[in-house]
């Protein structure tokens, strides 16, 4: 892997990324270069957000085996003390393959009767593979006007569940969002940093249940150098401290077949997650026993600190300089 203040011999950045390091001059912090990943904070609790195409695959079918080993890796962070809530995507993926609707350029409508029919799927999958570890798993769907008018009252709930050892599966409840056709999306940030799919939702989450990890599991490896789907092989950044600096160098996301979000959408999810304590890691659901391993402190995916990790390090760094 390559950190973004590796040099060029590890990492060559492109135009979409611009700079070869997205640490800026307005608030330097101590130079890491070449040093391991510093171990994450003690987890107790954890957001996993799952994205479509790790629940789904290109024919619109779920991965039935992935969403098993996702149960299996949450019933042991569970059995040792951690909480785990599960943000899930994959709702509009399914519901296109089980109305046949792979590849085909569905109207609002079909988008939104897509979502009602896979949640309904989606569930049924999610309480049979946690099942099998004796979890029990409820449905909490929200929408934008949720998080505006409510946001306590959905940590409320969502405490109330993990309290009684259940394990809360979140998802924008697409049937019914504008969301789900492109419209403003979760905007409860400044425009230029919108939170507008599960992204967002996770980040959300995760920031008003005082999470201390928001893992987002993609289809990639993490943060690439470039675009990995055109340039396959491109090297994976392993620490991000500036994520302001990122997103503003990214393109806009694009739509890519079932899923809304992108790395665009992530990165804006970990700016707003790790404004307080929560750390981000962004990693992809394909590798084996990926939850737990990051959770232990693998040096997996992309890692971006908490606000208070870079208080930390400042802190340390100049009482070593006393």
């Amino acid at each position: 892997m390559s950190s973004l203040q590796a040099d060029s011999s590890k990492a060559t950045l492109t135009d979409t990324f611009a700079t070869r390091s997205f640490r800026q001059a307005t608030e330097p912090l101590p130079d890491r270069s070449g040093e391991p990943r510093r171990p994450l904070r003690r987890v107790r609790r954890l957001v996993v957000k799952l994205g479509t195409r790790v629940l789904v695959d290109e024919r619109g079918a779920e991965r039935a085996g992935r969403l098993r080993a996702i149960a299996r890796s949450v019933s042991k962070l569970q059995g040792g003390g951690v909480d785990v809530i599960v943000v899930s995507s994959g709702a509009v993926g399914l519901g296109t393959g089980l109305l046949g609707l792979v590849g085909a350029a569905p109207d609002d409508e079909s988008k939104r009767a897509c979502a009602a029919v896979g949640q309904a799927h989606l569930l049924t999958q999610y309480q049979a593979s946690f099942a099998s570890y004796g979890l029990t798993t409820a449905q909490v769907l929200v929408t934008a006007a949720d998080l505006a008018e409510d946001e306590n009252g959905l940590a409320a709930t969502i405490q109330r569940l993990l309290t009684s050892g259940v394990v809360p599966v979140v998802n924008e409840n697409d049937a019914m969002s504008p969301e789900t056709v492109g419209q403003n999306g979760l905007g409860l940030v400044p425009p230029d940093q919108t939170l507008r799919d599960n992204d967002g939702l996770a980040a959300h989450v995760a920031v008003s249940c005082n999470s201390d990890l928001l893992l987002l599991l993609t289809d990639v490896e993490g943060v690439h150098a470039s675009d990995p789907h055109g340039s396959p092989g491109e090297p994976v950044l392993d620490r991000i401290d500036d994520a302001p600096a990122l997103l503003r160098r990214l393109a806009p996301t694009r739509e890519r077949g079932m899923s809304r979000g992108g790395m665009r959408s992530k990165v804006a999810a970990a700016l707003f997650a790790t404004r307080g304590a929560c750390q981000v890691v962004i990693a992809s659901g394909h590798r084996s026993g990926v939850v737990e391993r990051v959770v232990a402190g693998e040096a997996i995916g992309t890692f971006f600190p908490s606000r208070c990790m870079e208080q930390e390090a400042n802190n340390t760094s100049n009482q070593e300089n006393v």
